[in-house]
């Protein structure tokens, strides 16, 4: 039994915000995805992953679900992390807001 993770949002006068992120069980998973949960992989419409899980599972979630043809959104708020070039073989959408685009394209938005 592990506490749940928490994000804490601070948001500036000038509408920029920071936040802080308690990994809790986010970080406890195990190193192999249990079977269950890979065949709620393999039958789901669609998988979100988020960075706040750790890459280790977003990846292997990410290689189970693209195996079984079922399209994976990576929702790339929260950490600050660049996405390994493996992560983003097995995505099928990123999903950025206006920051979070700019700082993966280096361009203004």
């Amino acid at each position: 039994n592990v506490p749940s993770g928490q994000a804490i949002i601070f948001l500036e006068e000038d509408g920029a915000n920071s936040i802080i992120i308690i990994g809790g069980s986010n970080n406890d998973w195990p190193e192999d995805l249990p079977s269950d949960l890979q065949k709620a992989i393999q039958t789901a419409d669609v998988v979100l992953l988020q960075q706040e899980i750790p890459m280790r599972v977003n990846m292997a979630v990410a290689k189970c679900a693209k195996e079984a043809k079922v399209p994976v959104m990576m929702d790339i708020g929260g950490e600050e992390r660049k996405l390994p070039t493996e992560l983003l073989e097995n995505v099928s959408l990123v999903s950025p807001n206006e920051t979070e685009l700019a700082r993966m394209t280096n361009m203004p938005t």
